[in-house]
């Protein structure tokens, strides 16, 4: 139960949500929610169904942390958050800068930047899009196909 609530903490807070926010989604009790996150109690498979589906979340990540074949652990998420960070610094842009071109708040990116949360799948299609960066690096490490200017940097930090 704490595992499947952990996950459940881990997507609201990378999709940036409150409790309130997820709890006025599926309308549910704010209680009710903190019961499930923190493994106190089992949320109803339904409820876990419609979170998925409205939040675009995977099934097979909620209940077993399976993912198009990745897991996401603490050790993916602060890699996922230092591949973005490099990718920033390589372009040159201040944070104020990233979080403007994403239209994201600073605290969201220093939360991304640090592997505290995700960004959601469109955000991240965006700032691939947007910065040249592939997903498969963002997401994998794997540096095939980066700019050039990224690419020395992750090979710098990377020796």
């Amino acid at each position: 139960m704490k595992v499947i609530g952990h996950r459940l903490k881990m997507a609201r807070q990378a999709l940036g949500m409150s409790q309130r926010d997820v709890c006025a989604l599926l309308n549910v009790h704010t209680a009710t929610w903190n019961h499930w996150e923190t493994g106190r109690r089992m949320p109803d498979p339904m409820v876990i169904v419609e979170f998925a589906n409205s939040c675009k979340v995977s099934l097979d990540w909620v209940y077993n942390g399976q993912q198009v074949g990745i897991q996401f652990t603490t050790e993916l998420l602060v890699a996922i958050g230092q591949r973005l960070r490099t990718a920033r610094s390589a372009l040159e842009l201040h944070p104020e800068e990233m979080s403007a071109t994403l239209r994201i708040g600073m605290d969201t990116l220093d939360n991304w930047e640090n592997g505290r949360s995700l960004p959601d799948i469109g955000t991240m299609i965006l700032l691939a899009n947007r910065f040249a960066i592939s997903l498969d690096w963002i997401y994998r490490g794997d540096p095939s196909n980066l700019p050039y200017r990224i690419a020395v940097r992750v090979l710098k930090t990377d020796e």
